[in-house]
């Protein structure tokens, strides 16, 4: 009996010792609730009232962040609390900030509680990805992330919305049920739900294999990587501008950090070359069909739906890669990456706001509103990879890290996929450098000048400096990322 009761002491001990370290997502449940409890009584029109507890709530969750400490494994194993996991929570709390400022619609979304809550929600749930090593938790994050995507999708109230949230929902139960046969079998396979323990082990006969790929699904879905983008060009073009903002970076990286655990796991060599074999092509294909589908496009955000297609393979190169470098690599990479989404995104939003949807309709514009011109040219060339910008940085070090792995290991597909992804880089100019080249060297057809406010201005020149910074201080970052190797200090 008192052994039965130490075991009991040490387990609820070591429960309450784990909460202490959730006080980040302590924060964002709390936010969530207050808001949703401020819509019930409160009227409509309080947006600012909302915005601005969100805005606080948000900043505790910040600087809770730097209170707790990264102690590695938490409930036993369940979940990981390391700097890899802090760092991409940094920029989601980032993204969830800068989708609070972003410029007001016809439908103006702050106005409504639930808006505020479901985005607490898909932030809270990608703060339990990154974290996660258990398949439950991970199956609830996702779940989490997904249910609140699909109202957020619709939540503008409109035809098309509505369609694009039925389509999403459809792909996404599609992807959740084919992820959870293949969750069962490796819970049937190996008696555990623990990744590391699922993994690490023997992995025996073909039916191991195709579970993992069959786990693997879901985390697809959420990158928007082929076969599982189908979705993304509805969503993107329906779902408000502020919400596709967020979609383009939380979920995405979320399940990228997850794949990268998930593949590191694996100790089998052969098994994991399999995997990260199959997974490069998929990062080819997602390239090649993301960059050429939007060379077609006309609609500024469902040409963003197909570049962040093509980017889920330029994002999986670090996962492909399996090193230090390549950790740092995507680390930089995803940094870089969110700037630009959300630079691009605020500027569909203040064109938007004019009634300016089509790319087209950007004509002149860069040349009456200097700030505009320059923040176009700015996230069209990082969004290529062209220099003087913070996305050449990122793509020179995914590539350098590609080379490295491909020189010391000297696997065939790793060559190719550096090949394609240089050849793929250079069809990007074509659709990328159409907005700039639009908005500068084309004769503006409206007669009615843009209303860019000031805070506008200073958002779009804020969030082009730093990916400046990117490219001329690109060490900065860089040397943050050189102490991220905790991930394979937990590998039996």
């Amino acid at each position: 009996m008192g052994v039965t009761n130490q075991v009991l002491t040490e387990k609820l001990n070591e429960v309450f010792g784990g909460v202490a370290h959730l006080l980040p997502e302590l924060c964002l449940v709390s936010g969530a609730l207050v808001i949703l409890i401020l819509e019930l009584v409160l009227k409509k029109d309080t947006w600012k009232l909302k915005t601005g507890l969100s805005v606080v709530f948000i900043a505790l969750a910040f600087g809770s962040l730097f209170i707790v400490e990264s102690s590695g494994l938490l409930f036993g194993s369940v979940l990981i609390a390391d700097e890899l996991s802090f760092t991409f929570q940094v920029i989601f709390l980032f993204t969830f900030l800068i989708s609070m400022i972003f410029p007001s619609q016809k439908w103006e979304l702050r106005k409504m509680g639930e808006y505020h809550f479901l985005i607490f929600c898909l932030v809270l749930g990608a703060f339990l990805m990154v974290k996660s090593k258990n398949l439950l938790i991970f199956y609830l994050a996702l779940e989490l992330i997904s249910i609140s995507s699909y109202i957020l999708t619709s939540i503008g109230f409109n035809k098309k919305g509505f369609e694009a949230g039925i389509k999403y929902l459809l792909f996404g139960a599609l992807a959740s049920g084919v992820m959870l046969y293949g969750m069962s079998l490796l819970y049937g396979l190996s008696g555990s739900l623990d990744l590391l323990v699922i993994l690490s082990g023997q992995m025996d006969g073909q039916l191991h294999l195709i579970a993992v790929f069959l786990l693997v699904v879901g985390v697809l879905f959420k990158l928007s990587l082929v076969p599982m983008h189908i979705w993304t060009p509805d969503v993107y073009e329906a779902a408000p501008v502020s919400v596709v903002a967020v979609f383009s970076v939380i979920p995405k990286l979320a399940a990228l950090v997850f794949l990268f655990r998930t593949v590191s796991f694996i100790s089998d060599d052969s098994v994991q070359i399999m995997v990260v074999q199959i997974i490069s092509w998929l990062a080819v294909i997602s390239m090649f069909i993301g960059n050429l589908g939007a060379i077609w496009q006309n609609n500024a955000k469902r040409m963003m739906a197909y570049s962040s297609i093509a980017h889920a393979g330029f994002l999986v190169i670090g996962v492909i890669v399996q090193s230090e470098f390549g950790l740092q690599s995507v680390i930089f990479y995803s940094v870089v990456y969110s700037l630009m989404n959300l630079g691009v995104f605020y500027l569909i939003a203040c064109m938007e706001k004019n009634d300016l949807y089509q790319i087209t309709d950007y004509r002149g514009v860069g040349k009456i509103i200097p700030v505009v011109g320059i923040s176009m040219v700015v996230f069209m060339i990082s969004l290529t990879g062209l220099p003087p910008t913070g996305g050449f940085s990122a793509k020179f070090l995914l590539f350098s890290a590609l080379w490295s792995t491909y020189e010391t290991s000297q696997l065939s597909f790793l060559l190719w996929l550096f090949i394609f992804g240089l050849i793929n880089t250079v069809i990007a100019l074509f659709y990328y450098l159409k907005i700039p080249y639009m908005s500068i060297f084309k004769t503006q057809i409206k007669q009615s000048v843009p209303n860019i406010t000031l805070k506008n201005k200073i958002v779009l020149a804020l969030i082009s400096f730093l990916i400046l910074v990117l490219f001329f201080k690109a060490d900065l970052l860089f040397d943050l990322t050189n102490k991220y190797s905790f991930v394979f200090s937990i590998l039996p």
